[in-house]
């Protein structure tokens, strides 16, 4: 009995080991940090927008972070990538913000989670102000950028039917120099947000109670039922 007590909880602790050491399925096997960011793609303009995240493993905790990439110079594109802890704590609250950014012209590199499009907008390559009949002007994308079958920018930026102001990209830009998270004027983007809910790539983690040691057992291991 003892044996078959030692054979069970080693197969337990391989499982959990196991499970914890899965690849993801993405393109980074390694460990993600904050400084892998500019390596993710060399391309710019380019937006790294967090779009998921998760954790898996009974034991040791393997965490995972999904993120899109969107450059102008070819079709956005998904990876899913281990990342560690800290870097995984820090972009806690971050789903549907750009967490890395690199601008086309001055190659500068926005590091603090703001809204998507920062990287785009503003830039006359990209798209043009327009005046609305109260005079606020907004940023649409040429047409190149947008209602293409090739690339959409408003959707691919999680952006939708929403426009961004001129007043609220001049605060985006002061955020991001000040190293201020940035969720929009009214809080319209981050986990909350009322434009990154209408957004379906963005996956928000059900939360779930954490299961107990004996739950776990249960799982899998099923035990005969005894015969009436």
């Amino acid at each position: 009995m003892g044996k078959f007590l030692i054979y069970i909880l080693s197969l337990i602790i391989y499982l959990g080991l196991s499970t914890n050491l899965k690849t993801t399925g993405g393109d980074h096997s390694t460990l993600l940090t904050t400084e892998d960011y500019p390596t993710i793609s060399h391309l710019s303009p380019l937006e790294i927008i967090l779009i998921g995240k998760g954790q898996s493993g009974l034991f040791i905790k393997s965490y995972h972070h999904k993120y899109k990439i969107v450059t102008a110079s070819r079709e956005p594109y998904v990876i899913v990538a281990k990342v560690s802890k800290l870097l995984w704590k820090m972009h806690e609250g971050h789903l549907g913000l750009t967490v890395f950014s690199r601008d086309e012209k001055t190659k500068e590199e926005g590091r603090t989670p703001t809204i998507p499009g920062l990287a785009f907008i503003g830039n006359l390559s990209y798209g043009y102000w327009e005046v609305q009949e109260d005079g606020t002007e907004v940023w649409e994308f040429s047409q190149s950028y947008q209602g293409s079958e090739d690339l959409d920018l408003h959707e691919e930026l999680g952006h939708g039917k929403y426009r961004v102001t001129k007043q609220l990209f001049r605060l985006a830009e002061t955020n991001q120099k000040e190293g201020t998270v940035f969720y929009g004027a009214r809080q319209e983007f981050g986990p909350d947000g009322s434009v990154t809910n209408l957004w379906t790539e963005v996956k928000t983690p059900a939360r779930r109670k954490r299961a107990t040691f004996i739950e776990h057992l249960k799982k899998l291991f099923t035990l005969p039922k005894a015969k009436a």
